[in-house]
């Protein structure tokens, strides 16, 4: 059953465009929490990392993008070739049916 659904080319498209607003949703709040660190001198930019891990990670996005500082700003790095392999269903094999 899940083979059909995955090979489903409606389902295939929806996947695809649930990642990529899940994709978007950490820079726009990446933008958001540099505006306020460049904004308010007491903000700190750690915390912000910190926030938009535990973000990235409730939302199982660990393994796809990367955090990086860059001086009192953070800036999102996508794995592509990991979000590739994601949307070609080519995962390490667990986390599915074997039927």
């Amino acid at each position: 059953m899940r083979y059909i659904l995955r090979k489903n080319e409606s389902e295939t498209w929806r996947e695809r465009q649930r990642l990529e607003d899940n994709l978007e949703k950490p820079e726009a709040k990446l933008q958001a929490r540099n505006e306020q660190v460049r904004v308010h001198p007491r903000y700190r930019v750690e915390a912000g990392q910190r926030v938009l891990s535990a973000w990235i990670a409730r939302y199982m996005l660990t393994g796809l993008v990367e955090i990086q500082r860059e001086g009192q700003a953070l800036k999102l790095r996508r794995k592509e070739e990991a979000i590739t392999c994601v949307l070609d269903g080519v995962q390490d094999g667990s986390g599915g049916d074997s039927n």
